[in-house]
């Protein structure tokens, strides 16, 4: 039985990134029903092309909110999509052409499957290679799912290649947590595999995701515009950005941090923190994260670092039980609860020692 799928996409200031996400959309081989943009109060072109797109192609819906919350923005997408199947691309991520009928081909053969995710991989903004992930496949229960989400070299915590249920979200009255600035995405996909009964891990590298660890590319980009609205010059005022990019990365770590506290609430929830090892791991990168980010600023974060640091201690005890792990291992993860710089350097002397 076929179902009707919708694409849902976020947009804010990224108007160059428009254009060339629709052409790769209309290559698709199973061709979405809908086609929603979020826009998340976009100050540069972005509104005149969705609007010329929403005007062009009877598919295109365009919701707009008042303030730049990404969230919110997708909340009120879902509760106007009509479609069957959901799925929730980054706009400067790329599709394969089977991505769609692939995904879409689980769902409509066995109606047990509540979640289809493929393999990706890594690309740069001019569309190389970085690294892929195409190991796992197979049909695997949603605690074994996070499990790989939650690990380095996993399936990763965000929505960009994974199909959902549309039922199940308006069943379960599931949606974006709006006060969080980072993190919504690892909290929905906790909160939603809780409720699913059986999930298929697709190998095909479906998706390419450009890779971006801090993942504030495009807010350092819209600082910057702003900026020269202003009449700066970049060169002469350097300080200016380099304090812009500092507070970014601490508004995140601690967005995320935030995040980390509900999916663990969840997860003990529903019983199923002790079936995923990896979130402890994933939990203690977050807590370094957001120990190095508050590094200049120990007192006015006085009370979240020390939550960090007890996590870190934590897994520091847990990994020097664990006795199958590299003693430099071992040491990096033991001294970042004390020393988050020199932390990070045994755990670059340990990649090196690889």
């Amino acid at each position: 039985m076929n179902k009707t799928i919708a694409l849902v996409v976020t947009v804010r200031n990224q108007e160059q990134e428009i254009r060339p996400f629709y052409e790769c959309v209309l290559r698709q081989k199973r061709p979405p029903d809908e086609i929603w943009f979020a826009d998340a109060e976009s100050t540069d072109e972005s509104r005149e092309i969705l609007k010329k797109l929403e005007e062009s192609d009877a598919r295109v819906h365009v919701v707009r909110t008042e303030h730049a919350n990404l969230s919110r923005a997708r909340n009120l997408v879902l509760e106007r999509v009509g479609t069957d199947l959901l799925v929730f691309p980054r706009l400067s991520d790329r599709l394969a052409p089977g991505y769609l009928r692939d995904l879409a081909h689980v769902m409509e053969n066995d109606g047990d499957f509540d979640m289809v995710a493929s393999g990706y991989a890594e690309i740069t903004s001019g569309g190389k290679v970085i690294s892929t992930c195409k190991d796992l496949s197979g049909v695997i229960s949603w605690k074994k799912m996070l499990g790989h989400c939650f690990s380095n070299r996993g399936m990763k915590t965000g929505l960009w290649n994974k199909m959902l249920r549309r039922d199940l979200i308006e069943r379960e009255q599931l949606s974006f947590c709006e006060d969080l600035e980072d993190g919504g995405d690892v909290l929905f996909l906790t909160a939603y595999s809780a409720h699913v009964r059986k999930v298929q891990l697709l190998p095909q590298c479906l998706y390419g995701h450009v890779y971006d660890p801090l993942g504030i590319r495009e807010r350092i980009r819209e600082e910057r515009r702003r900026i020269k609205e202003q009449a700066l010059h970049m060169q002469k005022h350097y300080e200016t950005i380099r304090t812009i990019r500092r507070e970014l990365r601490v508004r995140k770590a601690l967005s995320d941090w935030k995040a980390m506290g509900r999916v663990h609430a969840i997860l003990k929830e529903t019983g199923a923190l002790r079936e995923v090892p990896s979130f402890h791991s994933y939990k203690a990168r977050k807590a370094r994260r957001l120990l190095w980010a508050t590094q200049r600023m120990k007192q006015e974060y006085k009370a979240e670092r020390k939550e960090a640091m007890a996590c870190l201690h934590s897994k520091a005890l847990a990994v020097v039980k664990d006795r199958n792990l590299s003693g430099l291992h071992r040491l990096s993860v033991v001294v970042s609860g004390f020393s988050p710089r020199l932390g990070l350097c045994f755990a670059k002397l340990r990649k090196g020692r690889r």
